[in-house]
């Protein structure tokens, strides 16, 4: 049995204090008391100024990442250089986008390389260890 945390308590204090309520009345009240005592983050307030920056910077990697796909497709660009040495608007884009961008590539073939390189789809460039760097090179 796990110990007994703050929102447990929380929560048997209003079970206990609710004496004489239906089993399904509990169960709604202790919800309700433990979702309201979890701490929600609050989101930063930012300026106009500094939510037009970041949206500027956003599309700035938009467009770097979608001309790269674009020379990449050409074969102007080759995909194990942007692997050796990730570009910093590559830093979050997925293993799986790069690969998408390379002739002959697929869905299902990329897929395929994922899997024998031992890399989850959700990966970005930057997330994937030297080793499965290595075998995606030898994949690609």
């Amino acid at each position: 049995m796990r110990p007994l945390g703050d929102y447990d308590t929380v929560a048997m204090l209003s079970v206990t204090s609710n004496a004489g309520c239906s089993e399904w009345e509990e169960n709604l009240n202790m919800s309700a008391t433990v979702s309201a005592t979890r701490s929600i983050s609050a989101i930063p307030q930012r300026s106009p100024s500094q939510r037009l920056d970041a949206l500027s910077r956003a599309n700035d990697t938009r467009k770097k990442r979608s001309e790269l796909k674009r020379e990449i497709k050409a074969r102007r660009v080759d995909a194990g250089s942007v692997l050796q040495k990730v570009p910093g608007y590559c830093r979050t884009m997925k293993v799986s986008e790069l690969l998408l961008a390379i002739p002959q590539v697929g869905e299902v073939k990329c897929g395929k390389i994922m899997a024998r390189a031992r890399i989850h789809q959700s990966r970005t460039l930057t997330g994937i260890s030297e080793g499965q760097r290595a075998d995606l090179l030898l994949e690609i």
